[in-house]
């Protein structure tokens, strides 16, 4: 599922599982995983906010591998340096997506240093 750029899912249906309360989590192409809990999944269309009313976003940073390892550390930081000033096959790692990995990718990365994303 994706959401729109400010964290809401909008029309999730329910196929194959019961209403009911469940814990649910995102994880962005580059990002941390964010796990909100306690959502009340209805019959019918949901729409669920991952941004916590536009307060907490998924943080950027982890470009290692094809899914990330849900960690931001040197790693991740190495892959942005390998990559700066790179404008091709660089979807994962510009993480702002202006079309080029820049210091503002990699400022992004370190500033998420050493995080880890919600289980």
């Amino acid at each position: 599922m994706d959401t729109d750029n400010n964290g809401f899912y909008l029309g999730l249906s329910l196929a194959g599982i019961s209403p009911g309360v469940y814990d649910l989590t995102a994880k962005g192409f580059s990002h941390l995983r964010d796990k909100e809990g306690s959502i009340v999944l209805s019959d019918g269309v949901n729409n669920v906010d991952f941004s916590n009313s536009e307060t907490d976003y998924l943080l950027a940073g982890d470009v290692n591998g094809t899914n990330g390892d849900n960690l931001v550390n040197s790693i991740d930081i190495a892959i942005e340096v390998i990559k700066l000033d790179e404008t091709a096959g660089v979807e994962r790692e510009d993480l702002n997506q202006d079309t080029i990995v820049n210091s503002i990718d990699l400022a992004m990365t370190i500033k998420n240093l050493d995080l880890w994303g919600d289980n």
